[in-house]
């Protein structure tokens, strides 16, 4: 047999067991009854009676116009429980009708949970996702800055390397251009040294030549006779030559100042060591010019 959920709950009530019509839960989407409690135990007679009643309800209408007095009793007795039926029915279906209004607001509720969750969820998940890339991003940054950091660190200690192989290979370089210049410098002085003294020796070795030494005194006497020769003389030359002239006798003075004026020469003494005999064949210097005859000699 099949019953609605108002019959179910008519009957609940019916047995004295109110508290079960509202157990009755009404599918909303399939609009029937989800279960019955197994505690309802309603025997054959109750559920025939609940039956009947209705039925009966149904058909004392019918009846009204044509009542069968050998029915008065039943009718009587259908009435009343008509009466109670239905308002047991009107008390069921507004208890069914609650619980169906707080069965949808709990499901509405239920799933306004489940949405509040899952928009809570997605949040959460959103924010770790957000979280995690925002963790990747600056862990990639950190990772591009050490990267940068010690790239940079790279580059200055090439350029620190490069520039202290520069600063060797300049100081070893200037270091052998001084050792160069000094060498040079001393090889110079060296030189120098050498030449002078050379040039010294030459001298030396010059000044002892007899010719040398000849033609040495030859300038000396032709640069005495000339400054004997130059006029006008100072005061001071005249009484210095006055004086040395006065000492003199009168055959000395005419003889010094012949000799002075380069009008006599003295002869050389052979026997000197220090004579030269190359101008014996020379013309005596008192007869010719010396210049002259060096000049068209060639000497």
């Amino acid at each position: 047999m099949k019953f609605s959920l108002v019959t179910l709950q008519a009957i609940a009530f019916l047995v004295g067991a109110p508290e079960y019509a509202a157990s009755f839960t009404f599918n909303v989407q399939s609009k029937s009854v989800a279960f019955v409690p197994a505690s309802l135990t309603l025997t054959t007679r109750q559920i025939d009676t609940v039956l009947f009643a209705k039925k009966k309800k149904k058909t004392t209408t019918k009846t009204a116009v044509q009542p069968n007095p050998s029915d008065a009793e039943s009718s009587v007795e259908g009435v009343n429980v008509s009466s109670e039926v239905a308002a047991a029915e009107e008390a069921a279906k507004v208890a069914a009708e609650k619980a169906a209004e707080e069965a949808i607001i709990a499901e509405e509720k239920r799933k306004e949970e489940e949405r509040v969750a899952a928009e809570k969820a997605a949040e959460e998940a959103r924010i770790a996702a957000e979280k995690a890339a925002e963790e990747v991003r600056m862990a990639a940054e950190k990772a591009a800055e050490e990267a940068r950091i010690a790239a940079e660190e790279a580059r200055m200690a090439a350029e620190k390397a490069a520039e202290e192989a520069r600063m060797a290979a300049e100081k070893a370089a200037e270091e052998e251009r001084i050792a160069a210049e000094n060498a040079r410098v001393a090889a110079e002085k060296a030189a120098e040294e050498e030449r002078i003294a050379a040039e010294k020796a030459a001298e030396e070795a010059r000044k002892k030549d007899p010719k040398y030494i000849h033609e040495q005194k030859l300038i000396a006497r032709r640069d005495a006779v000339a400054e004997a020769r130059r006029q006008p003389k100072s005061a001071e030359e005249d009484t210095a030559l006055a004086a040395r002239y006065a000492a003199m006798t009168a055959e000395e003075r005419a003889y010094e100042i012949l000799l002075d004026l380069g009008m006599v020469e003295l002869s050389p003494d052979t026997e000197d060591p220090e004579y030269y005999s190359g101008g014996d064949d020379d013309y005596c210097s008192e007869n010719v010019n010396l210049e002259e005859v060096r000049a068209s000699m060639q000497i």
